[in-house]
């Protein structure tokens, strides 16, 4: 059996998945929730977590990074 490769994996993931990830990701919400973690968006789009990863670190995305700022309803905050 020398000479063989071995058999090839997982057929790569399309770039119109990839797409459809990126977008979800920052224009939709999950159900019950304030931002994506790499599981649920593998589940809700039925691919692989590390899948949602490499896509995640291919377009610089962190959802679970807040880039806004909240103003505090302590009336004693400025104080």
């Amino acid at each position: 059996m020398e000479g063989r490769s071995k058999p090839p994996g997982r057929k790569p993931i399309s770039a119109a998945i990839k797409l459809k990830v990126v977008e979800k990701t920052v224009k939709e919400r999950p159900v019950n929730a304030t931002h994506w973690s790499v599981r649920s968006m593998a589940k809700e789009m039925g691919i692989s977590h590390t899948s949602v990863r490499r896509i995640w670190a291919e377009h610089d995305l962190k959802p679970h990074l807040v880039k806004s700022f909240k103003v505090s309803t302590d009336p004693n905050f400025a104080t």
